[in-house]
């Protein structure tokens, strides 16, 4: 009976065995049966029904399972001497017979389980009912007296009636999701599916009352209010703790009927057999984008542009690598699927810090010294008013042929240097970053094993991406550098660009320092009370703070509008993160303010107080959308785009959700109408024509799927949500086109 423990439940388990004392089950069993009708009958203060759902059943499947060992396990050791001779043997059919009249005469008060289930029955409740009895009965197995009394049989007549009524056909999902859990009983007492029909349940005293028989024949329409009527009442989490062969049934569509191998499984798991391996039917593997090594173009344009002779080294050595997809990362992802996206998130991010790391710390300076060194013996660093006209002529053409011998093997050299250091820094931070996602309650296996998927893979993202970026960021240094030291061949022109650079460096360091402090003063407003007064003072705090920040982050990128000097490129990271701060505080601020108007019930107030309100939003909403229109001009190399695109992702998916679930419950359509449609079509309209705006500049083009943000994500999006979406496209439709 081990197997149907988990492993946090096996040292409870062994406990009570080991203390074989029967004032203590009996006290232990009291205490369980309290708790169980505490657990039951508890009323959630949360509006969420089917969280509240899925926590009450999973702990009732914990007591259900308990209650059952205590109530069982008495009778386990007595069948499990006598269970395979009493079918030859007279005698032991005489000791199992008169074991079962005893306990037939015998009157337990412990837990009424078909009671229990005839009032859910009643009650329109059988979800939350079925789940725990099947945990319950699970530990009957082993015990062949009580499974012979009067009142389990009827009892299981009275399961089989429920697997065949129409009531469970009217439940749809949910009661496909029941007849799945009365199978697993009838399973693992070893009950056919004839046994209805068998001698030993023909007495009519099995059949239940007339009341439950005319309860498992009403329709959909006949039934009254309960949680059974809930839409979408099992969430992922219960259908993988309480009806896992769904699992196998996906293991069958790709192996073969083999069922998914599980090294050790409760009964609310499924079955624990693990077979051999077989050839699967498919693999189903996600598409793979390679980078193909086209170094024509690139050449092309640096040949033409500044350096005649620079060519890129090829990637021969680095070829690139697929994405392990290997039978733990499976395994793992296939019992924790939740892990799945915290190492997508590991990985991306990683991957992105150690390519701009390498790129700025070695890369880059390696370009210079590149340069600096082919300069120094070309003789172009000379003071050019002691050098003729053939000299200097002479001294730019070997500096050229310096630069075009060279640049292979540095190149080459750089890249090697740099893949080198990010597979070093790669195993450094996916072994820093993926612990602190993982759950408190993790196994150290199941951490180590989350680590090293997440490592592979940063490995493989890694092999393929810093050859590729650090060959053309390169090329791109020694372009750049090139023409620098062409324009500037004069001493003279050497000492005064110097004392710019400083105070262009001067500039930026306190450009960054206001743009911080303004960013902390738009957290600070985030704290919304209650009242309609403090979300007042706090928007006017913000809408200054914001008006004040989208000014001078405009300034900065008027400033550095060429690609070299982007505002967000990878050497000025710290202005990325300000930006972005900047961005979530105005969509947290925006989000949560339908929650203040619903509260404060907005709709019923005078008319010019709520025009004010209105117009107030409607100026933090313009502020937030010049913003955006900000960051989206400042975008340049393709790191700055990809940065981009996730802050226009992160607002798309903001704007796209209904803001307050308070509104929506409180029934008030014009209020959402007014002040969620209404302004965060605005933000989707400014967006749109910002995008397209920049769409056939020189910039690189910010590309977003507008058609997600218009369809159902999933099966278990709700109607008010969609219709939300929906509404908010539409009217930034109009918005855009009045534009």
């Amino acid at each position: 009976m081990k197997r149907y423990f988990t492993d946090n439940q096996l040292f409870f388990f062994h406990f009570l065995h080991s203390c074989d004392s029967y004032e203590f089950s009996e006290l232990v069993k009291h205490q369980l049966e309290r708790q169980f009708y505490a657990i039951r009958d508890a009323v959630s203060p949360s509006t969420d029904a089917r969280k509240d759902f899925t926590e009450v059943v999973l702990r009732l499947k914990v007591v259900g399972k308990f209650l059952g060992y205590l109530r069982f396990s008495p009778q386990w050791q007595v069948t499990s001497s006598i269970r395979k001779l009493s079918a030859q043997n007279a005698a032991f059919q005489a000791v199992e017979r008169e074991g079962i009249s005893t306990l037939e005469v015998a009157r337990d008060a412990s837990l009424d389980v078909k009671r229990l289930l005839e009032d859910s029955i009643r009650n329109v409740a059988i979800s939350k009912c079925i789940p725990w009895l099947c945990d319950y009965l699970s530990m009957l197995s082993l015990d062949r007296l009580s499974s012979g009394t009067t009142y389990f049989k009827q009892l299981m007549v009275l399961l089989q009636l429920l697997y065949r009524s129409p009531r469970l056909n009217a439940l749809g999902e949910t009661g496909l999701y029941i007849a799945l859990q009365i199978q697993r009983i009838f399973r693992v007492l070893h009950l056919e599916d004839g046994f209805i029909h068998t001698s030993d349940y023909q007495s009519k005293d099995l059949q239940p009352s007339q009341e439950i028989r005319d309860a498992l024949a009403l329709k959909d329409e006949a039934l009254g209010p309960g949680e059974d009527q809930l839409p979408f009442l099992y969430s992922q989490v219960f259908v993988q703790s309480c009806v896992s062969e769904l699992d196998d049934l996906r293991g069958f569509i790709q192996t073969r009927a083999q069922p998914i191998p599980r090294r050790k499984l409760s009964i609310g798991s499924g079955s624990t057999t693990t077979g051999h391996g077989v050839t699967p039917i498919r693999k189903l593997r996600p598409l793979q984008v390679v980078i193909e090594d086209d170094t024509s173009s690139l050449t092309a344009k640096h040949d033409t542009a500044v350096v005649p002779a620079v060519k890129l080294p090829s990637t021969g050595n680095f070829p690139p690598v697929q994405e392990e997809n290997d039978k733990l990362s499976e395994a793992v992802f296939k019992v924790h699927p939740k892990l799945k996206a915290v190492v997508d998130f590991v990985v991306a991010n990683v991957t992105t810090d150690v390519c701009e790391h390498v790129v700025t710390h070695i890369v880059t300076p390696r370009a210079d010294v590149l340069v600096d060194r082919c300069a120094s013996e070309s003789g172009l660093r000379k003071n050019t008013s002691v050098l003729t006209e053939d000299a200097a002529f002479a001294a730019r053409a070997s500096f050229q042929m310096l630069i075009t011998s060279k640049t292979r093997h540095e190149a080459n050299a750089a890249v090697f240097a740099a893949l080198e250091e990010a597979l070093r820094l790669g195993e450094e931070r996916v072994s820093a970053a993926v612990p602190p996602f993982m759950p408190p309650s993790s196994h150290p296996t199941l951490t180590s094993s989350i680590v090293y998927v997440a490592m592979q893979r940063t490995r493989g993202a890694l092999k393929t991406l810093v050859p590729k970026s650090s060959q053309t960021e390169f090329v791109k240094r020694v372009a750049f550098r090139n023409k620098s030291l062409l324009k500037d061949l004069g001493s003279a022109s050497k000492a005064t660009l110097q004392p710019t650079t400083n105070q262009e460096e001067q500039d930026k360091q306190a450009d960054c320092r206001e743009l911080r402090r303004l960013g902390a003063e738009m957290s600070r407003n985030l704290s919304q009370g209650s009242s309609l007064k403090d979300w007042e003072d706090q928007a006017a705090a913000l809408l200054q703070s914001l008006s004040q920040f989208t000014s001078l982050l405009d300034e900065c990128v008027s400033r550095d509008l060429t690609r070299d000097a982007c505002l967000l490129r990878s050497q000025t990271l710290v202005y990325w993160d300000i930006v972005w701060r900047g961005v979530t505080s105005c969509v947290k601020f925006l989000s949560s303010s339908l929650d203040v108007f619903a509260t404060c019930e907005l709709s019923s107030m005078k008319d010019d107080r709520v025009e004010s309100v209105e117009k107030t939003l409607l100026q933090l909403v313009t502020g937030f959308s010049k913003l955006l229109e900000v960051v989206v001009r400042s975008a340049g190399d393709d790191v700055t785009v990809s940065r981009v695109q996730r802050v226009l992702v992160y607002v798309m998916d903001s704007v796209m959700e209904v803001p307050s679930k308070l509104a929506i419950v409180s029934g008030d359509a014009g209020l959402v109408e007014r002040f969620a449609v209404r302004t965060n079509a605005l933000v989707v309209a400014k967006l749109r024509a910002v995008v397209s705006k920049f769409e056939g500049g020189d910039k690189c083009r910010v590309e977003l799927n507008w058609d997600k943000w218009i369809e159902a994500r999933d099966s278990l999006e709700l109607n008010s949500e969609l219709q939300f979406r929906r509404n908010v496209w539409d009217a930034a439709t109009i918005a855009t086109a009045a534009v």
